[in-house]
């Protein structure tokens, strides 16, 4: 009697023993589920935080490449003014001389017009001479004749070179207005490209924080493209800082579910060990 109640009481205690053991693993089995929700959950946040930090690489590789692209068209539109300024500067300058080289020709050709009227005087002298004195040589007759034709001719030749002188004048006139005209319009362009611009603009990311803080007021091309650059930059390393929070969190919590994991293959290792002495018994 005392024997079989021994048995009886072993019994029991080794059916406490297993409803505890089972007890264990069934918890253990709600805080694994519990963890893996947790761990999927991270897993996907990780996953959108790494897609996200790729467009964030993506737009900040694409806003640097415009970046520079709005560098080269300062550069470009500042070379496009000086050039300008230059035509400007010279055409100015060859207008004067042209316009003094057609004042000179007009003094030249009234000299040349005051000489033929003196020598066409001195030949009609030497004319009348001649026909009231035989003895006037033939010679000076003639030459003042020449005189005369040569005259006239170096007129006509000067009247002609005038005439091409106030072609030229009037054309590079014509010419220095455009180039006026196209030197304002660069410096409208170069004002809208350039507005906000300043040369601390030129470095990139290392002194971002400090550059062009009231960017977003100026409506120029080249600020624009620096603030959306700068805008890039925040947005990757916000992307990236985010992404490395989430990966701690991930790693975190597949090392909790991990521990889970083991503990619960334990329990579930102990609870069969029980149930197999149970039967053994």
């Amino acid at each position: 009697m005392i024997h079989d109640s021994m048995v009886d009481g072993i019994a029991v205690n080794q059916s406490k023993d297993i409803q505890h053991l089972t007890n264990q693993v069934s918890l253990a089995q709600n805080r694994v589920a519990q963890h893996q929700v947790i761990v999927d959950a991270i897993q996907a946040k990780s996953n959108q935080f790494t897609a996200l930090l790729f467009q964030a690489e993506h737009s900040q590789a694409s806003a640097l490449s415009n970046y520079k692209r709005g560098k080269d068209l300062v550069s470009g539109v500042d070379s496009l003014a000086k050039n300008y300024e230059l035509a400007k500067e010279q055409g100015s300058r060859v207008a004067t001389d042209i316009s003094l080289l057609s004042k000179n020709m007009s003094s030249l050709i009234n000299m040349l017009i005051f000489s033929v009227e003196v020598i066409n005087k001195a030949t009609q002298i030497v004319s009348k001479q001649k026909a009231l004195n035989p003895l006037v040589p033939d010679t000076l007759v003639a030459f003042m004749s020449k005189s005369t034709s040569d005259a006239n001719n170096a007129v006509a030749l000067t009247l002609t070179a005038l005439q091409s002188c106030y072609v030229a004048e009037s054309t590079l006139l014509e010419s220095h207005n455009i180039i006026n005209l196209a030197a304002d319009q660069v410096i409208v362009l170069q004002s809208k490209i350039k507005s906000g611009w300043n040369v601390s603009m030129g470095v990139p990311e290392a002194e971002l924080s400090g550059v062009g803080a009231d960017a977003s007021a100026n409506s120029g091309v080249a600020a624009s493209l620096n603030l959306f650059y700068r805008n890039a930059v925040k947005s990757y390393k916000a992307a990236l800082v985010n992404g490395d929070n989430v990966s701690q969190q991930l790693a975190h919590a597949q090392s909790q579910l991990a521990f889970a994991t083991v503990k619960l293959s334990s329990l579930q290792a102990g609870l069969r060990a029980a149930t197999a002495a149970a039967y053994a018994a």
